[in-house]
């Protein structure tokens, strides 16, 4: 389900689950294992994340398989992946998202987690589609998005679930660069290894200190039992759910 290579530093991480990249459990397991083993290999001085699925990065949380688990195995599993999330947010080197198809919610946050987002030309979107299944998005990950584009944009990034191109997406910050879709690694990989003049243990502390009132966050929610969010994994989720599998528009109960 991933591939990983490291190369002249760069740990490469390649998510190759057809046809989507949906994020199941045991995806999310092996990312998370992938990453804890790269945080302590000392070859490791980038992590560039990027897909083996033509026109998708990741299209989120597999719905067939959370509709299969009760209201508290799919909080287990949304605090797995938000454990990922975290994971990528607080990896000790330098993470590119290198992105060449559709990034939504589950797909959209990895990209969000990683320092940079890389992003090929196309006719592709990338969206926090989180509402549109009739989910919440904790605080934190708003956080997130708008350290990235700002908090001008949150309203239609997050509230409105809207979809962005990647011109779009370059414009708001979202984005750090476009190219061509050819071109993708080859620039992803050569940005970061242009980063090599600069000391990994510096970069780690300012990247520590950035992040550390996000992470603590993070860390209250992962613990915490009585989350808002929690209370959103019921009927509308179900619903936003099927009506992903079934391709219409879902009958949301409020």
């Amino acid at each position: 389900m991933l591939d990983l290579e490291i190369k002249d530093g760069i740990a490469r991480i390649t998510m190759n689950r057809a046809p989507l990249n949906a994020l199941n459990p045991e995806l999310i397991s092996q990312m998370r294992k992938t990453l804890a083993d790269l945080a302590k290999n000392r070859e490791c001085r980038a992590l560039l994340i990027d897909s083996a699925i033509d026109s998708f990065f990741s299209n989120g949380l597999d719905p067939e398989a959370m509709l299969a688990l009760d209201v508290p195995g799919r909080a287990d599993v949304f605090r797995s992946f938000l454990s990922l999330a975290r994971d990528l947010y607080a990896f000790p080197a330098p993470t590119l998202s290198a992105i060449a198809g559709h990034a939504m919610a589950g797909g959209a946050v990895i990209g969000i987690a990683t320092d940079f987002r890389f992003l090929a030309e196309g006719k592709y979107s990338y969206c926090f589609s989180e509402v549109k299944v009739g989910l919440t998005i904790p605080e934190f990950l708003l956080e997130m998005i708008s350290q990235v584009t700002g908090p001008h944009h949150l309203r239609s990034l997050a509230m409105l679930a809207e979809r962005f191109r990647p011109e779009e997406c370059l414009a708001m910050g979202l984005a750090d660069k476009i190219v061509p879709r050819e071109n993708l690694l080859i620039e992803s990989r050569k940005y970061l290894l242009s980063l090599s003049d600069r000391p990994l243990s510096s970069m780690r502390s300012v990247k520590e200190n950035m992040h550390a009132g996000t992470l603590a966050r993070i860390d209250r929610f992962l613990e915490s039992q009585e989350d808002t969010f929690f209370q959103f994994l019921g009927a509308n989720f179900e619903e936003g759910l099927k009506a992903v599998l079934e391709r219409r528009r879902p009958q949301f109960t409020d």
